[in-house]
């Protein structure tokens, strides 16, 4: 499990890396919201996800998810007026990045459990979810938790229970709906003639929301009065409407309205 520098303010995400999840969303608040001088911790867990797994040697290679991040850093940087021109090393500019971690190797269960309860803040700026385990696992855990206002999670999501931030729907690009097997392509992985156009999209969190919330929570300090508060009302929340009883009370409601249902057209056809 991750060991985050003491005393620091630390952030948690959970995902698979894969453009969907808004990795490089994620990447680029943090690197805009914080430095190297702040007092903060990221720690991501992940393994890289792919069509096709066998196409990648390594799932859980960390090299590869780090070369992707720091091409992030190293854009950033270049895209800003004092580094735009500038032949400061690229080296010289990642000594600027906040702390983070990537955790890239399987863990327990009960690790993650551990892991949830040692960290301050759980962020995951998903551009589409169908639900989002690890974002309502935050909130079962009382977690503060920072998510966009898009896809699945606003099945269980309300700005009483989380920090919600705004997404604008966008098209999916080209390359990804070709990993999503969302364009149709021959065997040798061509796109065919007939291809799909459905304009699939997803959603584009709010980059400068992000940060503002982000700082704002860190600001505020882990064990802070609102944030406590907010993880409480998402615990409540989540045992209230998604606990296994909750759920299984639901079930036998929408059995038992089925089957009233049932019998009813069965007495009127037989009538």
């Amino acid at each position: 499990v991750a060991a985050t520098l003491e005393g620091n303010f630390k952030f948690l995400s959970i995902f698979k890396w894969e453009p969907r999840k808004g990795w490089d969303s994620l990447f680029k608040a943090y690197f805009s919201a914080f430095t190297s001088s702040d007092p903060v911790s990221l720690t991501v867990v992940t393994f890289i996800w792919a069509p096709d797994p066998t196409k990648v040697p390594d799932t859980r290679d960390p090299i590869r998810i780090n070369k992707d991040i720091k091409k992030i850093a190293e854009e950033m940087f270049r895209s800003r007026p004092e580094f735009k021109n500038s032949d400061i090393p690229v080296a010289q500019m990642l000594e600027k990045l906040p702390h983070y971690e990537i955790v890239t190797h399987h863990i327990s269960e009960r690790d993650v459990l551990q892991l949830y309860k040692s960290v301050d803040c759980f962020v995951l700026p998903s551009r589409g979810e169908g639900w989002g385990l690890p974002i309502i696992q935050a909130m079962a855990m009382e977690l503060p938790t920072i998510t966009t206002n898009f896809s699945g999670m606003t099945e269980f999501t309300n700005e009483d229970v989380a920090y919600l931030i705004p997404s604008t729907e966008e098209p999916v690009p080209h390359e990804f709906r070709k990993m999503y097997g969302l364009i149709a392509t021959d065997e040798n992985g061509d796109q065919r003639e007939e291809a799909d156009s459905t304009p699939y999209g997803w959603g584009a969190a709010d980059h400068a929301v992000m940060v503002d919330v982000m700082q704002r929570v860190f600001k505020l300090g882990a064990g802070h009065p609102e944030l406590r508060a907010m993880g409480q009302r998402a615990r409540r929340h989540v045992q209230k409407h998604y606990s296994t009883t909750a759920v299984a009370e639901f079930i036998a409601k929408e059995i038992l309205r089925v089957e009233l249902e049932y019998a009813k057209r069965k007495k009127k056809g037989s009538n």
